[in-house]
This record gives structure tokens, C-alpha cells and sequence, in this order.
């Protein structure tokens, strides 16, 4: 059953359920079963991976908006500038 959740997690890419089951790891006593787990564990570990690169790709152009916006901006004068 286990097995069977991590795979679905995978598939639908739910990083929640992963490490939901993760902190709920059985005792696996299969041979077969413990080899699926172990192919299971590397997929989900290059799923994890994926996201990390996602997000670090996202962060950097988040920081390249920034500093362009910080460019366009117009600066403030540092000195009360009062005409009559």
C-alpha cells in the first residue's frame, strides 16, 4: 500500500505526500518490495532535485526583475527642493 502511494505521489509530482510518506516509512521485509522502494526513493529524489532547479532558475530572474526595476525607478533627490 505504501508503494503504491509513494508511486502515485510521484507521478502527480506532490512533494507534500512524498514527504508525508517519508516520515511514515514501513518495514519493508520483501526483497522485491525493498528494491522498488530503493527505485522509488532515487525517482523521488531527482523529482525533489527538478524543483530545486525550478525554483533557483525562478529566483534568479526574480532578481534580475528586481534590479531592473530598481533601474527604471527615478531617483529621489536627497535635499528638500522648495520653489516659490
Amino acid at each position: 500500500m505504501w508503494l503504491k502511494q509513494l508511486t502515485i505521489a510521484i507521478v502527480e509530482r506532490n512533494i507534500d505526500k512524498v514527504n508525508e510518506l517519508m516520515d511514515n516509512l514501513p518495514q519493508l521485509e520483501k526483497k522485491e518490495d525493498l528494491d522498488q522502494a530503493v527505485c522509488l526513493l532515487k525517482e523521488a529524489t531527482t523529482l525533489v532535485q527538478g524543483f530545486k532547479d525550478d525554483t533557483q532558475v525562478s529566483m534568479i530572474q526574480m532578481k534580475k526583475n528586481i534590479k531592473f526595476l530598481e533601474a527604471t525607478q527615478l531617483k529621489a533627490p536627497r535635499r528638500l527642493d522648495i520653489k516659490l
